[in-house]
């Protein structure tokens, strides 16, 4: 998107993170540790459920979403663990939900850049980037070459919104926090099971 004096304010899309080989990175990064850690979850669920393989696979096939699997491992976890190490479990489950929601704004949302803002980039709301390319076709649609200039300033407002940014630092603390409840849930399984458990 370009300012009324043809200077690029926001530029959006997916080659915004491929030429950004330190964002690209880290971005990868958090989603293998998220897979890891819903992993871990699972194994954790079936444990729980002191299932065997196929049964813990059926159970969870029944879920549509990883905060499902969640909501499920609390209400077995509420059967089988008494007084603090519940809350402890409950409390790491809220962590995973927390990290969750997180990392699901870096793998769900379009990316973009501010050129004025070097060291960061953006995630835009999926909803947010169509409600505003159906405004601007709104515009083209009823008033053709003559509304470029509502367009622009429909844009310009548009820039001003997108506001969620991250730096290397951020997306950096976020793949931590995400490690560290994924370690948290495979030491839980391991308690569950009464194994030792091997301190990294």
């Amino acid at each position: 998107m370009r300012d009324p004096s043809g200077a690029l304010v926001l530029e959006v899309g997916p080659y915004v993170v491929a030429g950004s080989p330190e964002f690209a990175e880290k971005i990868g990064a958090i989603a293998a540790a998220r897979s890891q850690a819903e992993v871990n979850l699972n194994c954790l669920f079936g444990v729980l459920l002191g299932a065997t393989p196929e049964e813990a696979a059926r159970e969870l096939a029944r879920c549509r979403t990883a905060s499902e699997v969640t909501r499920k491992v609390r209400a077995v976890a509420g059967e089988v663990i008494q007084g603090p190490d519940f809350n402890s479990l409950s409390t790491l489950l809220g962590q995973l939900d927390h990290v969750r929601a997180r990392r699901n704004r870096l793998q769900h949302d379009v990316w973009a850049s501010k050129p004025s803002e070097s060291g960061r980039l953006y995630v835009i709301h999926a909803k947010d980037y169509l409600d505003l390319a159906m405004r601007l076709v709104a515009v083209h649609t009823t008033a053709g070459t003559t509304g470029s200039e509502e367009a622009i300033e429909r844009s310009m407002a548009f820039v001003e919104t997108v506001s969620c940014g991250y730096s290397i630092a951020d997306l950096a603390e976020l793949e931590t926090a995400i490690h560290s409840v994924s370690t948290a849930l495979l030491r839980t399984m391991f308690q569950c099971l009464g194994l030792p458990i091997e301190r990294s």
